[in-house]
């Protein structure tokens, strides 16, 4: 008898530990946590007195954070969410951060924000989600994006009298402006390599903006630039010209100040440029690829030009008087579009519910999402509208039977492939393979989608979807891409 007391007091001992210790299972989806990490990959322009590199005339440099994370290997992935803030805690209230982008593809473990400020304080955190939209959190990791380089001049040469450039250039509009420093050189590329140039002034004084060169010789060529300085070591540079001075002390300078006029639209690029005094004229030079050599497509004696061009390209302006003209080109501008290589997939309405069907076009990158949701305002979506050609195609992100999103008109290539050269804007088609569409954006943007392939679902053959990727043009109003087909 007392044995048994014994055994059941064990028993009962046991039972009270076996209930008193704390889970060790997973209390969260069986899904791994990513480690994310960012860094700061764009171009701030900082570099020292003599350690020069070229910047973008028009430009302060690129602001880019890039997030990094390491893959999930569970089967039960379904997407990633990466998030960002101005202010800590994403994983606790993730409805005050911004969603960056909703990633499907398990093996893509990088993205590159190209929408941060500059001298900006971020953090970032990934959600990792299964098929039950169960998520969890990586860790947050923050950046501060550095100062901007100071706002770079046109430099441009007025006039030479036998051996005298008179020099001049736009002023730095910067409160935080130290000094130009102007370069001479009978090398061209000066802001590549300093050390074929002169440094002939430095000026100290933001409105103190000409300066005339006498030491200079005839029948030599000479190129100038002009670097712009900040306080805070940061430094950019100008275009650079070009100066040939013959025997008789004449010469036609570079046109200066080339840009593409916000007027521009359809297939008509509208020019404009610095305004040169004692010549007879312009020729405006275009080519479609950037290795390609110059034609004319321009003579005129005002300073502005439109070109009714068939695909996107570059362009640049020469001056001439009789038989002379400018020993090189002006600044270059280009209408080439953003070409967005990453690939994307959207599904049509009977793949899964939790597979993505709708898409929202990025100047940089594009974000799938889903279509039915009122949350998600799509460019287009995918559908299958009962087409014997097809099993689906593109939607209008504001056509039913999901018409929560933005208008979208879209056209088939056909065989012209640098512009939309028909009339016949749908906002309901079907979608094949190799299929070359535009698609004209409520933003008033264009872009241009290649159709790679219309592929079944692997979980549900009944529905299919449309693998693509796609040109944006930056120019608004603009509809010019390369001849690409592919």
């Amino acid at each position: 008898m007392k044995a048994g007391i014994f055994l059941s007091l064990i028993a009962a001992f046991v039972l009270v530990i076996s209930c008193g210790e704390e889970s060790t299972g997973p209390s969260g989806p069986g899904i791994t946590p990513s480690t994310l990490s960012v860094e700061f990959t764009g171009d701030s322009s900082k570099i020292g007195e003599d350690d020069t590199r070229a910047v973008d005339i028009n430009s302060k440099g690129s602001c880019e954070v890039t997030a990094s994370w390491t893959i999930c290997g569970e089967a039960a992935f379904k997407s990633y969410i990466l998030y960002r803030s101005e202010s800590p805690g994403i994983s606790s209230d993730p409805s005050a951060a911004t969603i960056l982008r909703v990633i499907s593809d398990v093996n893509e473990s990088e993205y590159v924000d190209s929408t941060v400020d500059w001298t900006t304080q971020y953090y970032y955190a990934l959600q990792t989600t299964d098929i039950n939209d169960n998520g969890v959190w990586s860790n947050e990791d923050s950046i501060s994006t550095p100062g901007t380089a100071p706002t770079a001049s046109i430099l441009s040469a007025d006039s030479v009298v036998s051996s005298v450039v008179d020099l001049y250039w736009s002023q730095c509009p910067d409160d935080d402006f130290d000094s130009y420093r102007l370069y001479r050189s009978q090398t061209p590329n000066i802001q590549n390599d300093t050390s074929y140039a002169e440094r002939i002034c430095t000026i100290s004084e933001a409105w103190d903006t000409t300066f005339t060169d006498d030491g200079v010789t005839p029948d030599f060529t000479y190129y100038y630039a002009l670097m712009t300085a900040n306080n805070k070591d940061m430094f950019s540079w100008s275009n650079e010209i070009t100066v040939y001075i013959d025997s008789t002390g004449g010469v036609l300078p570079d046109v200066t100040g080339l840009a593409i006029d916000p007027a521009s639209a359809g297939r008509d690029v509208v020019l404009s440029w610095t305004a040169m005094t004692e010549i007879d004229g312009y020729k405006v030079w275009f080519k479609a690829i950037s290795g390609a050599d110059w034609a004319e497509v321009g003579d005129v004696t005002t300073n502005g030009f439109t070109h009714t061009a068939s695909s996107a390209g570059y362009y640049a302006v020469t001056a001439y008087k009789g038989t002379s003209s400018s020993a090189g080109y002006s600044n270059e501008v280009s209408t080439m579009p953003n070409q967005i290589i990453t690939t994307y997939t959207i599904w049509d309405n009977h793949a899964p519910a939790y597979e993505h069907s709708g898409f929202i076009f990025g100047a940089t990158s594009g974000q799938t999402g889903l279509a039915p949701s009122t949350s998600f305002n799509q460019d287009i979506y995918c559908y299958d509208g009962g087409w014997p050609q097809s099993p689906c195609g593109f939607y209008s992100g504001d056509n039913g039977p999901f018409g929560n999103g933005n208008h979208t008109d879209m056209m088939d290539a056909g065989n012209v492939y640098g512009y939309p050269a028909g009339t016949n804007w749908w906002v309901t088609g079907y979608i094949i393979p190799g299929d070359v569409i535009f698609c004209g954006l409520s933003n008033g943007h264009y872009v241009k989608v290649y159709v790679q392939s219309v592929p079944e679902h692997p979980a549900q053959p009944a529905a299919h979807g449309v693998v693509f990727y796609y040109d944006y043009q930056t120019i608004e109003g603009l509809y010019l891409f390369t001849n690409e087909s592919n």
